[in-house]
């Protein structure tokens, strides 16, 4: 899949975060059917008058989409920058097609926002994305990226572990009242049966 775009600001990563909802359902869902590719939508776009009077018109825009290689999960560029994916892709989309605030979305490391002078072109194919942001290379690659430590993981099963776990047992299981508790928890399906016997 190749995409190409002229100057302005841009969203890059999964685009179910930034892209408007009506576009995400309507256009890309219905219509394309959630494929791959570059896609047009109508969207509105405030323009300055010769008399510096704001208008607003309706004007064609392109995103662009491609399937990560292993679905949902985190990734990286090769300058460091996290894409976090919920969607199982990762695309382009300009800023007229924005739902929120990108830069914001960037900040919490699910994708990067750029600001293109001259051109911006993206290349995916097999779960590996070449991007081309005026001068600057960025390259996804979803398909062979690093695997997490084995002492990353374990020091991020511990504390989420000593954290949450632990004290969900400490508050609700230990309690000479537990079985009360559990039973008033209208999380749970009332139609279940399945409880826990007092010994």
């Amino acid at each position: 899949m190749q995409a190409k775009f002229g100057p302005g600001q841009y969203y890059l990563g999964d685009i179910c975060y930034v892209l408007k909802d009506d576009i995400y359902k309507d256009i890309w869902g219905k219509q394309y059917k959630y494929e791959e590719g570059c896609f047009e939508a109508s969207v509105q776009k405030k323009h300055l008058t010769v008399c510096q009077e704001e208008l607003t018109v309706l004007e064609k825009e392109s995103f662009a989409v491609a399937s990560t290689a292993w679905g949902d999960g985190e990734y990286q560029d090769g300058q460091g920058r996290k894409y976090g994916v919920d969607a199982g892709v990762i695309g382009i989309v300009p800023f007229s097609m924005w739902k929120v605030d990108a830069i914001g979305i960037a900040e919490r490391e699910l994708g990067t926002v750029l600001t293109i002078k001259k051109e911006l072109t993206m290349n995916a194919e097999n779960g590996i994305f070449t991007v081309t942001a005026d001068d600057e290379e960025i390259v996804i690659d979803t398909k062979n990226q690093p695997e997490l430590d084995d002492k990353d993981w374990d020091k991020d099963w511990d504390e989420g572990w000593d954290e949450d776990w632990d004290e969900g047992w400490d508050e609700d299981w230990d309690d000479e009242d537990g079985d009360e508790d559990f039973e008033e928890d209208e999380d749970l399906d009332e139609d279940d049966g399945n409880g826990f016997e007092k010994e």
